[in-house]
């Protein structure tokens, strides 16, 4: 974690799942990452996506030659809770949902983002099932418009505003 967002505060690490092997392993953990959003003027931008934020697309080329391997199917299953800091509140225009994705023979992308005034949390939860291994470079463009949606979906951002 700290490789990837330098100034991380870790805490409360515990993990499970890894002495039985049809079980899921589950990471937890406390992080505070200092200058998280952005801030200009009485707004704060936020991504809730923490897991993907500053990761760049998967697929950059614009053709492909040979297929592609996935080493193995995958399941990442992600909750955030944000707190938003005092004084702040989540802009209502910001907040439509980013798009989930239903589909049978990749896998499938569900993600929610839910703002409660009353405790002042933001929580963002996301699964991304990817059950493909082998993709031929013919399929290559879908492949691509797919991993672009959900790129564009994970970088969703909030933007909050100082209320007085």
């Amino acid at each position: 974690m700290q490789a990837r967002i330098p100034n991380a505060e870790v805490s409360g690490v515990s993990a499970s799942g890894f002495e039985d092997l049809l079980k899921p392993f589950v990471l937890t953990y406390k992080v505070v990452v200092p200058g998280y959003a952005e801030q200009t003027g009485q707004r704060m931008f936020v991504q809730p996506g923490y897991f993907t934020k500053g990761d760049a697309p998967w697929f950059t080329a614009p053709t492909r030659t040979y297929d592609i391997c996935f080493d193995y199917a995958t399941l990442q299953e992600d909750e955030v809770t944000i707190r938003v800091p005092d004084n702040y509140s989540v802009e209502a225009d910001s907040m439509p949902q980013p798009r989930s994705l239903q589909r049978g023979e990749m896998g499938q992308y569900t993600v929610s983002v839910d703002f409660k005034p009353q405790t002042g949390t933001i929580t963002y939860k996301r699964t991304f099932e990817l059950s493909l291994l082998r993709v031929p470079a013919t399929a290559y463009d879908n492949l691509k418009k797919l991993f672009d949606f959900l790129h564009a979906q994970d970088t969703h951002v909030l933007m909050l505003r100082k209320v007085n």
